[in-house]
């Protein structure tokens, strides 16, 4: 716990931080979590089809967060942090707990990500 909030301290004044240690927020549903990035209805829908696409299930603003697999939590916080207007996002540890083909996935949406003008610090520590 001391890394993360060290981490906390050290970029959240230029970074949205994403920690595979812990990705999610809230505790309740996916709409809870949602609320924290503001995203728009549209940014919403394009996250749940992303979602969708890589882990092969549903979700939606009523899906209760504690019925996700602790990979598919890595994912929605990921993806999450890809779809809102943050253009600076670190992401830590996001990589160790997904298999090699949803990585594969994420990476390809963070380079889609870079193109667009955001800025990514990716840590394995």
């Amino acid at each position: 716990m001391q890394t993360v909030l060290k981490n906390i301290e050290t970029y959240t004044d230029d970074y949205l931080i994403v920690d595979g240690t812990i990705p999610i927020v809230t505790n309740s549903t996916i709409l809870d979590e949602l609320t924290l990035y503001s995203l728009s209805d549209i940014e919403q829908h394009t996250l749940f089809t992303k979602f969708e696409e890589i882990t092969k299930r549903r979700i939606s603003p009523d899906t209760d967060i504690n019925t996700l697999s602790f990979g598919q939590k890595i994912i929605f916080a990921t993806l999450c942090s890809l779809c809102c207007s943050a253009t600076k996002i670190q992401l830590r540890r996001v990589f160790s707990s997904i298999d090699n083909q949803k990585t594969e996935q994420l990476k390809t949406l963070i380079e889609n990500e870079k193109l667009k003008g955001k800025e990514f610090l990716i840590l394995n520590n």
